[in-house]
């Protein structure tokens, strides 16, 4: 049997009336597509023997003198042959996405500091479509723990580049580290 209480009318009218509706924070995540992006390394240098991952950074062989942000480029893909040798990367560089060979790379310089990628296929479980994102995770860390995390889908952005863009210059802008110390990423 329910219990009966009389309660204040003032509590009984908050009762009544409809919740407040917050206001809901902007989401700005796009408007980073066109901010400049840079990039900051993380980890060391790898030997090319070992294949790149995907976010790994890596410099292009060019003629000295030429500007870092033209020569490097962050890793999108990796084609292994059957046997576990890789030959080709995909990267992006000068806003495009370019295949090149093994031999053209000159070195790895590093992974993304804070930055991920995402590629989760669609899948059917129970007659419902779940997963399908594709997209870079950025995590800003204080200390060891993340304290702000945001994914930015390559189908809002307008495709990998910009996502990766996107990525980029949002973890530039929000983390504490040395301007001078990052490679522009054009």
């Amino acid at each position: 049997m329910p219990t009966f209480r009389k309660v204040p009318t003032e509590v009984a009218q908050q009762w009544a009336s409809a919740p407040a509706i917050r206001a809901r924070v902007a989401d700005d995540r796009y408007s980073w597509v066109g901010r400049p992006a840079k990039i900051y390394l993380s980890g060391k240098p790898r030997p090319l023997n070992i294949p790149p991952r995907i976010g790994d950074v890596v410099r292009l062989r060019a003629a000295t003198g030429t500007p870092l942000e033209q020569i490097v480029g962050v890793v999108l893909d990796v084609r292994l042959r059957q046997d576990g040798i890789w030959t080709h990367v995909q990267i992006a560089i000068h806003n495009e996405m370019q295949w090149v060979s093994k031999s053209t790379i000159a070195a790895h310089m590093g992974r993304l500091k804070g930055i991920t990628r995402v590629d989760q296929p669609t899948k059917m479980l129970n007659n419902r479509v779940h997963g399908g994102t594709h997209g870079w995770f950025v995590r800003i860390y204080e200390g060891k723990a993340p304290q702000i995390a945001r994914t930015f889908s390559d189908l809002t952005a307008g495709g990998k580049i910009a996502s990766l863009k996107a990525a980029l210059a949002f973890h530039a802008e929000h983390v504490g580290l040395n301007p001078e110390l990052a490679i522009a990423f054009p």
